[in-house]
């Protein structure tokens, strides 16, 4: 059975990409209830990250891995993908 978007989310695999402060401010993002699912699949979920502007997010399992995009122009990984990893990390804990 492959892993879904979800479960590759609640290992924080974005966690190592992305520099602390970026960490931090998505998990600010994730907290402060300023992101939103808009279609969730096992393989692929978007979502709405209201950040100044609202940003559209797309986690989506790549192989074993979770990738990310954004569009913000921040790459490889930003603080809105965090901020989406960690909305689907509280999530699934419930």
């Amino acid at each position: 059975m492959q892993t879904s978007v979800v479960e590759l989310a609640a290992g924080f695999s974005l966690r190592s990409r992305v520099d602390r402060m970026d960490y931090l401010a998505g998990r600010a993002i994730a907290k402060a209830g300023r992101v939103t699912v808009v279609t969730a699949e096992p393989e692929r979920v978007e979502l709405t990250v209201a950040d100044g502007d609202v940003h559209t997010v797309v986690l989506r399992r790549d192989g074993a891995a979770l990738a990310a995009t954004c569009t913000c122009s921040t790459l490889p990984v930003c603080r809105h993908a965090v901020a989406a990893e960690h909305v689907l990390w509280l999530q699934a804990k419930r």
